[in-house]
């Protein structure tokens, strides 16, 4: 038997690694220097939580139905994967979970974890040596997260129902000499640029992708080797997409004849996908897979035209890289994109149809839609999160249960642009979130044109809001609203908006302000609303508390008239100190 010191990332790891030689089926290795021994129907963690550091926990061939944790430092070891397996009992709980603020070094071995939530799960400051393991049938294989140092070799992770190995946080993580097969996602995804990650190339098929986010292609043992070539068919020099990308010089352009494509594809190196056109050359997951494609980090200047990317119920394309798609449809998806990392991506005369979320956009990630469609969606048509851009231009978001919704520190720049018969509001802006709207619409939204709440801010230049059914624009919290050269007209078509009593939420306006929400008016018209033209959330507006210590500012020269179409204002003059007093009932309402 030989012990071989691991050393990860040029820091010492007082682990080790077994290297057992054959023979008895590894029987004579396996019991060297074993502290105590466990047999199926015996618990693991009751042996482990009163062992002291630096034990060796031995466990014989059979199954076992637990779920262990781990925090201080020791060795975990099966007779072998084939021999000894875990079978989580607490399904919502990991198999295995390594997790400590301490620096502890743990040493896994031999050994299988099966049907949990999470095969093996390793947080904090551990650092783990993971070898001889299979982890299947589990919802995420491996997951790494904080600081943790995971080193994994001669291992299979396995028919997984989402990734094989998911890494997040600013650990490392080192793979050697294992196979990732079959699992529904990503075979690795590694979700953080922090992470620091190396290793041989593993052999990896059946994934729903095999690399995934930041996970570097070093790690992946290709299909076939790259060659020369600078132009390749499919079906004709390859029968697969991936064969081509692999074997594709950098820079080359792959050509798919038309076709329905079934499989997920890992793209890291710039090269163009040319399809026949959308109704002829369609990509699929495989069979039971959640991807249809993904660009790495490392897959700048990639281009896909004249394509269609559909049947995932996962995500459609997950882009970490940079992606330029023309001439396409991305449709039929539990996620249409989802673009993360610090990923550039355009969308040109595109549509993005029928998924349950069209985009969602995070992280540092930048946008453009040009002249493109997001329309149908069951849930959100375009969700932006983290601080990320999404300029829209030329385009429509529209038909969605919901349109589109800023958060965090996002940026939304909408110029040339359609929101529209979204079955709810058109678009939601709330925490630090950035919009601007530039000679757009937002009509015919079921609830709100607009919303904004927090401390986000919108501008509304040259713009026009009309015909939606609660509000044209509602702003709360502390919300700076700008509205400048723009129409707000005919909001407030739901029916309950004409109740003869109405009740609070059945008010409805031009604008509504509330809480300490600011806004400033400028050459604006606002005409033909149900409730008022511009209220507040105040007492005399109708409202039965009073809920507003923000401004409103006029500048300019504005129109505000025949409001109040539903009579409900009749008899409350103007209230407020404003220039629309002597305008008839129902115009203006801001101050007791």
């Amino acid at each position: 038997m030989r012990a071989h010191p691991l050393k990860l990332f040029g820091l010492s790891v007082a682990l080790v690694v077994w290297v057992l030689i054959a023979g008895n089926n590894g029987q004579a290795g396996w019991a060297q220097g074993c502290t105590v021994t466990v047999q199926p129907g015996q618990s693991i963690q009751r042996t482990i939580s009163p062992a002291v550091e630096g034990a060796v926990i031995c466990l014989t061939a059979g199954t076992f139905q637990d779920n262990v944790t781990i925090s201080r430092s020791l060795v975990l070891r099966g007779v072998g994967r084939e021999q000894t397996i875990i079978q989580g009992h607490e399904k919502l709980n990991p198999v295995i979970r390594v997790v400590s603020d301490a620096e502890i070094e743990v040493t896994i071995e031999g050994l299988t974890a099966i049907e949990a939530n999470t095969g093996i799960k390793v947080q904090g400051k551990v650092k783990v040596a993971l070898t001889n393991l299979q982890i299947s049938s589990n919802g995420i294989g491996l997951t790494v997260q904080d600081l943790a140092t995971v080193y994994l070799s001669n291992s299979q992770v396995s028919a997984n129902e989402g990734s094989g190995l998911e890494v997040e946080g600013i650990g490392a993580v080192e793979i050697r000499e294992s196979r990732f097969l079959d699992n529904s996602e990503c075979g690795i995804a590694i979700w953080s640029g922090k992470v620091r990650v190396r290793g041989t190339p593993n052999e990896m098929q059946g994934n729903g992708a095999d690399l995934c986010g930041f996970a570097p292609a070093a790690l992946r043992k290709p299909l076939v080797p790259q060659t020369n070539q600078t132009q390749l068919v499919v079906p004709g020099d390859y029968t697969s997409l991936q064969e081509a990308v692999d074997a594709i010089a950098p820079g080359g352009m792959i050509t798919v004849a038309a076709g329905t494509y079934r499989e997920g594809v890992s793209i890291w190196k710039p090269l163009t996908l040319r399809g026949a056109n959308p109704s002829q050359t369609t990509l699929r997951p495989r069979p039971g897979r959640h991807v249809v494609g993904a660009i790495t980090a490392e897959g700048q200047g990639v281009r896909l035209e004249d394509v269609t990317v559909t049947g995932s119920q996962g995500v459609g394309l997950l882009i970490y890289g940079q992606l330029s798609l023309h001439n396409s449809q991305v449709y039929d998806n539990g996620n249409g994109l989802r673009v993360e990392g610090s990923a550039r991506v355009s969308l040109i005369t595109s549509s993005v149809f029928g998924n349950f979320t069209g985009l969602r956009v995070k992280d540092s990630s930048t946008v453009n839609l040009i002249n493109t469609q997001i329309f149908t969606h069951q849930g959100f048509g375009l969700l932006v999160s983290g601080a990320a851009q999404v300029n829209l231009i030329i385009s429509s978001v529209s038909g969605n249960f919901r349109g589109l919704r800023v958060k965090d520190l996002g940026t939304v720049n909408l110029i040339n642009t359609e929101i529209s018969d979204n079955e709810l509001e058109g678009l939601f802006a709330v925490g630090s979130a950035q919009v601007s709207l530039r000679n757009s619409l937002v009509s015919l939204n079921g609830a709100n044109g607009l919303s904004v709440g927090d401390s986000a801010e919108l501008s509304l230049i040259n713009s026009q809001i009309f015909l939606n059914g609660s509000h044209g624009l509602s702003a709360g919290d502390s919300a700076k609203i700008e509205i400048r050269d723009s129409i707000i007209s005919g909001n407030g078509t739901d029916s309950h908006c004409q109740q003869a009593k109405p009740l609070v939420f059945e008010i409805c306006n031009g604008i509504e302000v509330l809480d300490k929400a600011q806004l400033l008016l400028t050459d604006s018209i606002i005409k033909d609303n149900a409730a008022w033209g511009v209220a507040a959330w105040l007492k005399p507006c109708g409202y039965d508390v009073d809920f507003f210590t923000g401004r409103v500012t006029f500048a300019g020269k504005s129109v505000i008239e025949s409001n109040n179409r539903s009579g409900n204002q009749k008899g409350k003059g103007n209230p407020g100190n404003h220039p629309f007093k002597s305008l008839p009932d129902g115009q203006v309402c801001l101050l007791r």
